[in-house]
C-alpha cells in the first residue's frame, strides 16, 4: 500500500520464513482473487441492465483500480518478496511501481467516498439524476473530476516533481519518492488529509447516516425493497475498505496529533503495509455478494448436478450406424 518506509530491519520481523509466509499468504490470495474480478466484471458489462444502471458505474471504476493494484503493484511486491530484489532492477520499474501503488491506492479512498454521498442521492433523491442534464451534472461529472485530479496529482508528484529520486532496488517499492523528502510539509499533510484520513472517516459517517435514514423511512416498504440492494453492496464494500485500511491510517493520525507512536513502525512496514491489499484481494468477492443474480450465474457455473445431468443425457443417446 502507499504508505512505504525504509527503515532499519528488525531481524524478528523480517526472518525468511516471515518472509515466505507473507509471500505464499498473499499470493494464493491473489491467484484465488483474479478470475472473480474476471466474472464480475464480465457480468457487469455484458448485462446490459447491470451496465446502464447508475449504481454500478462507480463500482465499476472502483473493481478497476483496485484491479489495477492486484494485478500490477501486488504483483511486484509479490516478485520482490520472492526475489529480494526488484526485477527489473530499473527506474522505470520504480516509478511505474510507485505510480501504480499511490494512485490505485489514494484513487480508491476518494472513490469510496464520492459512492458513498452518491447512494443517499440514489436512494432519497433519485429525480436529480433523471434528467440528462441532472446525470451529467450529479453523477458522470463528479466520477470523471475525481478520477482526472488523482491521475494529474500522481503524474505531476511521481514523474514530473523537480528532484532526483535515488532508488535502491533491495526495498520495497524502491523506497521513498523523492517528493516526500523535497515537498514542502503542508503538501504532504494535504495529501494525507485530503486522501486518506478525510475520504475514509467521510465514508464512514455517510455509510452510518445512510443506515440511520434507512431506518427512519423504512415503513415505507417499497422504497426500501427498491433499494435494499443498492444499500447493502455500499455498506459492504465501506466496511471491506475500512477494516483493511484503518490500521495503517489510525497510526500515523495519532503520531500527528500526539507525535507519539500508536503502532510500532516495524510493525507498521512490515505487517500493516501488507494488510491493506486485503481490499482489493477482496473486493470482487464482496460486489459478487451483492450484485443481482451474478451468485447465481457463478453458482450455475460451477453447478456439478448440471454437468452429470449433461453426461447422462449424452449417454442416452445412442449413436445410429449403417450396416452393409
Amino acid at each position: 500500500m502507499a504508505d512505504n518506509t525504509t527503515s532499519v530491519i528488525p531481524d524478528d520481523l523480517n526472518t525468511p520464513e516471515i518472509i515466505r509466509i507473507k509471500y505464499i499468504v498473499l499470493q494464493v490470495l491473489q491467484i484465488f482473487s483474479w478470475p472473480i474480478y474476471f466474472f464480475v466484471f464480465f457480468h457487469i458489462l455484458t448485462n446490459k441492465t447491470q451496465r446502464k444502471s447508475l449504481n454500478n458505474h462507480v463500482i465499476i471504476v472502483l473493481l478497476l483500480s483496485n484491479s489495477f493494484q492486484l494485478f500490477f503493484d501486488l504483483s511486484l511486491v509479490l516478485s520482490w518478496l520472492h526475489q529480494g530484489i526488484i526485477r527489473p532492477a530499473t527506474p522505470a520499474t520504480c516509478y511505474f511501481w510507485n505510480f501504480m501503488n499511490y494512485w490505485a491506492y489514494y484513487t480508491s479512498f476518494i472513490i469510496m467516498l464520492w459512492a458513498s454521498f452518491e447512494r443517499h442521492i440514489l436512494v432519497f433523491h433519485a429525480h436529480m439524476v433523471r434528467t440528462k442534464r441532472g446525470k451529467f451534472i450529479f453523477h458522470y461529472l463528479p466520477l470523471v473530476c475525481t478520477l482526472i485530479y488523482s491521475l494529474v496529482y500522481y503524474v505531476y508528484f511521481i514523474f514530473l516533481y523537480p528532484c532526483k529520486n535515488d532508488f535502491d532496488y533491495e526495498v520495497g517499492w524502491c523506497g521513498f519518492m523523492c517528493y516526500q523528502n523535497y515537498a514542502a510539509s503542508w503538501i504532504l499533510i494535504y495529501e494525507y488529509l485530503a486522501h486518506e484520513i478525510i475520504p475514509m472517516f467521510l465514508e464512514v459517517f455517510l455509510s452510518i447516516l445512510l443506515i440511520l435514514r434507512v431506518v427512519f423511512q423504512r415503513r415505507q416498504g417499497a422504497h426500501w425493497r427498491r433499494n435494499r440492494k443498492m444499500i447493502l453492496q455500499l455498506l459492504s464494500i465501506s466496511f471491506l475498505s475500512t477494516a483493511f485500511n484503518i490500521p495503517d491510517v489510525i497510526s500515523p493520525l495519532y503520531y500527528l496529533i500526539f507525535d507519539v507512536e500508536l503502532i510500532a513502525e516495524n510493525i507498521q512496514e512490515f505487517i500493516l503495509a501488507y494488510v491493506g491489499y486485503g481490499t482489493c484481494i477482496f473486493l470482487p468477492i464482496t460486489c459478487l455478494t451483492t450484485i443481482p443474480h451474478v451468485k447465481e450465474k457463478l453458482f450455475n457455473m460451477i453447478d456439478y448436478r448440471r454437468w452429470l445431468d449433461f453426461e447422462k443425457k449424452q449417454q442416452r443417446i445412442v449413436p445410429t450406424s449403417r450396416h452393409p
